[in-house]
């Protein structure tokens, strides 16, 4: 048998059971080490999806690693965070394609996206769940991995959490609810959902010490437009990878006072997510 040490694309089969309000579960091989997975959606004719059709008819994606979610997304922020970090390159939506990376594409080796690719040598299942919305134009679903044959422990990871919140008026809101003071944990990204509102600036303070201080939206893009990521319209990214560096990260091992804090204007926004790019498994 030949071994491949470096990734490759690998056909999982067609999901069965797209119909409107289903929730689809397939079982991910627990071989090897997971670079990405891939949904590839088409109409009855076979033709791919665009991406206004996959957002219209693919609601939430959840990766699990032994009952764990992993990965929690929507089909509509899986590929907002490949425009952020595609766009300044190249279009970053493919039609047909659902990508939910697990190496960072910016990073500047491939070393540095190997560190991050999941190992399975500790693993005993994985698995994807997709929820159906509608099937206006969706009547296939396929799934594709992107891995090598190499051995290891799942050992540091990227992970994609979702946290809800609420705001019912413009002005300043202050979350201090995010996950923080975890040994093993650092977030690399954290995209705020505005909505129809506006966010004036954004300040972030870990243990009392500032590491975004009032920053204008306007100032926000272009130091992550210098980083090579794309503003995408509906959010505010607050990057730490921005360095395109494997130490882009804030690392959450003995912070006991978190707080992020948006200026809102213009509207409320109302009940919105909260998009964590976060590494688990940190040494």
């Amino acid at each position: 048998m030949q071994i491949f040490m470096f990734p490759t694309t690998r056909g999982l089969g067609t999901i069965p059971g797209v119909a409107a309000g289903a929730l689809l579960t397939a079982k991910i091989p627990t071989n090897g080490k997971k670079y990405g997975f891939f949904l590839l959606g088409k109409t009855a004719a076979g033709v791919a999806l665009t991406a206004a059709q996959l957002n219209a008819d693919i609601g939430d994606i959840v990766v699990r690693v032994k009952g764990e979610a992993k990965i929690e997304a929507s089909c509509t922020e899986l590929l907002m965070i490949q425009k952020y970090l595609g766009d300044a390159n190249v279009a970053g939506n493919i039609s047909g394609i659902v990508p939910i990376f697990l190496t960072p594409r910016d990073l500047a080796t491939y070393q540095e996206r190997r560190a991050l690719a999941w190992g399975t040598a500790d693993i005993d299942s994985i698995t994807i769940e997709i929820k159906i919305v509608g099937v206006a134009q969706l009547a296939s679903l396929e799934l594709f991995e992107y891995a090598s044959d190499e051995q290891e422990v799942l050992g540091t990871h990227l992970t994609i959490r979702r946290f809800p919140h609420s705001f019912a008026s413009t002005g300043v809101q202050e979350i201090s609810d995010l996950v923080s003071n975890v040994p093993d944990m650092a977030y690399r990204t954290i995209f705020l959902q505005k909505n129809t509102a506006d966010i004036t600036n954004v300040s972030c303070k870990v243990n009392n010490a500032l590491v975004y201080d009032q920053v204008p939206e306007a100032l926000n893009n272009v130091l992550n437009e210098d980083g090579n990521r794309k503003a995408q319209s509906g959010y505010y990214a607050i990057d730490f990878s921005r360095i395109r560096d494997l130490a882009g990260m804030l690392p959450m091992k003995g912070i006991t006072d978190f707080r992020v804090t948006p200026t809102w204007a213009t509207n409320a926004p109302a009940s919105y997510n909260i998009i964590g790019i976060i590494y688990k498994g940190l040494k």
